[in-house]
C-alpha cells in the first residue's frame, strides 16, 4: 500500500506542506479585502482596482515559471513560492496606502503564481519515483489535503471575523504568513524521493541509477 513505511515517511511532509499551504489560502480568501478596507483610509472602490491590477500583472508569470521549473526542479520552485505568499503576509500590516498595496499584493501574488505552476511537477515526480500506479494515488492524496486546509481556513476565518476586531484580523494576517513559511520548510527539507531502479539504459534525467541513493530534482 502506497503511503506506508519508508514511502509514508517520505511523503508525510510533502503532504503536510499542501494542508498548510491550503489552510493559509482559505485565510486569506475573506481577508484579501476586508483587511485593506479596515485598516488604510482607501475605500472599497479603489481597493478592488488595486487588487485586479496587482494581480494581472501576474498572468504571464507561469511562462516564466515552467522555464524555471525545467532549469533548477519544481521543489525550490514550490518552497519559493510559498515563501513569497507569507512574505506577502508579512507585508500587509505595513501598508498605509495605495502604492504599498500594490506592492504586498504582488508579493503574494507572484508567490501564488510560482506555486500553482510548479506543485503539480513536484507531485508528479514523488508519484513517478514511487512506481507507475502511484500517481492517481498521490495526487488524490493531495487533492484532499487541499480542499481539507482551505476549507479549514475559510471557516476558522469566518469565525474569527464575526468578532469585527482589528487585532482578529492582524492575528489572522500572521497566521497565514507563518502557516506558508512553515510550509515552505517542510517542503525544503522533506527527504527527496527515491530514483525507481533500472538496470540497464540511459541515465535518468532526476538522477543516476540505483545503487547512489535517493536524488533530488
Amino acid at each position: 500500500m502506497h503511503g506506508t513505511g519508508q514511502g509514508g515517511r517520505r511523503s508525510w511532509p510533502l503532504l503536510a506542506a499542501v494542508a498548510i499551504d491550503s489552510l493559509g489560502t482559505g485565510l486569506y480568501l475573506p481577508l484579501s479585502l476586508l483587511y485593506f478596507l479596515r485598516v488604510t483610509d482607501l475605500d472599497l472602490a479603489t481597493i478592488g482596482p488595486l487588487v485586479s491590477v496587482a494581480t494581472a500583472l501576474t498572468l504571464p508569470l507561469p511562462i516564466v515559471v515552467a522555464l524555471l521549473v525545467d532549469r533548477v526542479g519544481p521543489r525550490p520552485m514550490v518552497a519559493g513560492g510559498q515563501a513569497l505568499q507569507g512574505t506577502g503576509f508579512l507585508l500587509y500590516p505595513t501598508v498605509p496606502g495605495a502604492a504599498s498595496l500594490v506592492a504586498a499584493v504582488l508579493v503574494m501574488t507572484v508567490g501564488v503564481r510560482i506555486y500553482w505552476s510548479s506543485v503539480f511537477t513536484l507531485i508528479a515526480d514523488q508519484a513517478d519515483a514511487e512506481g507507475v500506479d502511484a500517481k492517481d494515488h498521490w495526487f488524490a492524496r493531495t487533492g484532499m489535503m487541499r480542499e481539507t486546509g482551505a476549507g479549514g481556513g475559510a471557516l476558522l476565518a469566518g469565525l474569527l471575523l464575526a468578532a469585527d476586531s482589528t487585532r482578529v484580523y492582524d492575528g489572522l494576517i500572521l497566521g497565514s504568513a507563518l502557516a506558508f513559511l512553515a510550509a515552505a520548510l517542510l517542503v525544503v527539507f522533506a527527504p527527496p524521493p527515491r530514483t525507481p531502479c533500472h538496470r540497464s539504459g540511459p541515465r535518468s534525467a532526476s538522477g543516476p541509477c540505483c545503487g547512489t541513493g535517493p536524488v533530488s530534482r
